[in-house]
């Protein structure tokens, strides 16, 4: 009996099926690595997008508590809707560009100093 399974053992065909066997049971543990890493990155993927949705609630939120204070419903009233209190006057006033205004206040200076630079020089 020992003959046998030592023959069996030391047979090159042995080796050669136990090599086969091996090298399958190898390529599909790398085949589930692979899978494992990828199914990894899709659950990293998912925390990051769970984090900014979670975020995106949390500026939602402050909004409409922003927006249900009795102060800003005023302002929202008062300055979009153009509403007002019984014996008011809403008088709107069109919007200034301050920063056009400084550009040419700028250049009237510079044309100012140019016409004394020629009347004294």
């Amino acid at each position: 009996m020992k003959k046998i399974i030592s023959k069996i053992i030391f047979h090159p065909l042995t080796a050669v099926v136990l090599t086969i066997v091996s090298i399958f049971i190898l390529m599909q543990n790398h085949q589930k690595l692979k899978r494992l890493d990828i199914a990894r990155k899709n659950i990293q993927q998912a925390k990051q997008e769970v984090k900014a949705v979670e975020e995106e609630l949390l500026q939602v939120e402050a909004a409409l508590e922003a927006a249900q204070e009795p102060l800003t419903q005023e302002t929202l009233l008062r300055d979009s809707l153009l509403m007002q209190r019984e014996g008011e006057l809403v008088i709107k006033l069109p919007e200034i560009n301050i920063v056009e205004e400084e550009s040419e206040r700028e250049q009237i200076d510079e044309d100012n100093w140019r016409a004394w630079m020629e009347v004294v020089f």
